[in-house]
Order: C-alpha cells, then sequence, then structure tokens
C-alpha cells in the first residue's frame, strides 16, 4: 500500500505546501537564533505579519500547526489569545501550563481556552501537528503574565529584597514587548513570525551563520536560556526566561 500510495500522497503533500507559500498562507515562527520552532498554515485565510507579529483577522480563523523542535514558542511567559479557542493534538504532544495547573497533552487531546484565559506551551514533542481554532476577535491586544523563576538573581536580590520581580505582574502584549523593545542589556527576544518563502529562509540562514561566526549556540531550553540571561546583572528578571522546576 505504502510503495502504491506513498508517491501520490507525497506529491499532494508537496501540491499544497506550495500552494500555501506562494498565497501567504503558510507562517514560520523563528527564534533570534535563526532556529524554526514552528510552521502555521493558515485554512481560511491568510494573515497578515506586520514586525514579526501577525495581526489576526477580527473574523474566525482555523490553523494546522506543525512544531519542529522542543523549544518553547511561547517564550518565557503565559500569554492568552486575540478570542476563545480550541486546540485539538493531532500528532506529538506537548506539555502546557494553563494557569498554576500544568498538563501533558497527547494526540486526540482537546484544549478550550476562554478569551482572556492565559496559557503556556513548556515542551513540545519534535513534529507534533496540532488543529487550532479561534473564535471572532476580541483585542488584538493580549494579556502576558510572566512566570516565575526557579531562582533568585542578584537583580531581585538587591532591588525587591529577594522577591521575583515577576510575582503577580500581569501587562499588555504591547507594554510587555516594549520593555524588550529599550532594553539593551537582554539576551532573549520574542520568537518572530515571517511568511514562508525563499526570501525568509535567505533571511533565517543569514542568521544562524551570523550566530556561528560570534561562536554563540542556541540555548537548549528555558534552564539554559535562564542560566545565560543571569549573567547580566542589569536584566529585570520579566525579561528573563523561566524555567519550569517541577517538570
Amino acid at each position: 500500500m505504502i510503495k502504491i500510495f506513498g508517491k501520490p500522497l507525497q506529491a499532494l503533500g508537496n501540491f499544497i505546501e506550495n500552494w500555501m507559500v506562494k498565497n501567504e498562507r503558510k507562517l514560520i515562527l523563528s527564534d533570534v537564533y535563526g532556529n524554526v520552532i514552528m510552521h502555521r498554515y493558515c485554512l481560511f485565510r491568510k494573515e497578515e505579519v506586520h514586525q514579526s507579529i501577525v495581526n489576526a483577522s477580527k473574523w474566525p480563523a482555523l490553523y494546522v500547526h506543525r512544531f519542529l523542535l522542543e523549544e518553547s514558542p511561547d517564550g518565557p511567559s503565559q500569554h492568552s489569545h486575540v478570542g476563545s479557542s480550541i486546540s485539538i493534538i493531532l500528532l506529538g504532544g506537548y506539555v502546557e501550563r494553563v494557569g498554576d495547573k500544568v498538563k501533558e497533552r497527547k494526540p486526540g487531546s482537546m484544549m478550550m481556552l476562554k478569551y482572556r484565559d492565559t496559557h503556556k506551551i513548556i515542551k513540545t514533542k519534535p513534529d507534533t501537528w496540532t488543529l487550532f481554532g479561534r473564535w471572532i476577535t476580541r483585542s488584538q491586544d493580549v494579556r502576558v503574565v510572566p512566570s516565575e523563576c526557579t531562582e533568585i538573581c542578584d537583580y531581585c536580590k538587591e532591588k525587591t529584597d529577594g522577591v521575583c520581580f515577576n510575582r503577580g505582574k500581569e501587562f499588555s502584549y504591547s507594554t510587555y514587548s516594549k520593555q524588550f523593545e529599550n532594553s539593551k542589556e537582554a539576551t532573549f527576544r520574542f520568537p518572530a513570525w515571517f511568511h514562508a518563502g525563499a526570501e525568509t529562509d535567505k533571511y533565517l540562514s543569514r542568521r544562524r551563520s551570523a550566530v556561528l561566526r560570534l561562536g554563540r549556540r542556541s540555548p537548549v531550553g528555558e534552564q539554559e536560556q535562564l542560566k545565560i540571561a543571569q549573567e547580566y546583572k542589569k536584566i529585570p528578571l520579566m525579561l528573563v526566561p523561566s524555567g519550569e522546576k517541577e517538570l
């Protein structure tokens, strides 16, 4: 059966992939080191990308997501979505934090989030596929809730009497992202969205080459990101990726 249908199915998959790229229906999420974290396939309509951020349309949307790495696509914080959403694991799985609870999601798992509910994907199985749908957009400026770090850094020991700077914090996305833009010391940046295509491939290739020339390498997991970031004593802790010690 595989010999009979393998090549036609592969050809069909390549055709759909090329059509998605040509019509700007495929998006790529990359980290600051140029590594591709995930693909997004827009099934209803294409999404606009402005300054590396997706501008969600006001209408309901349906996507297929493919997570390529174990790395979290969500960075150091929990976030809400622009509207109520549902996600179904098709293949693979991931570990997710919703509020104060940590849960493992396996194939067939269905997760529903109301507008303003916050969550964060902590770790994924490479090549995880999900079906993600959202309802009408309520607001482009979503909630961001930084996670507390597993260790108290020198900044908090000096400035906050040893209490994690992130404790009890909540920001709008625009306010939170501006903290990164205004901080020259921050070693962590938000993952960035791009339309898939040859130009994006060249851009990310140049970024990976630049990282190699600088003698850097991508940190593996949030604990290593935290260790690298805490070498800089002036960084407010809200700018530092937090670890997930219970895992």
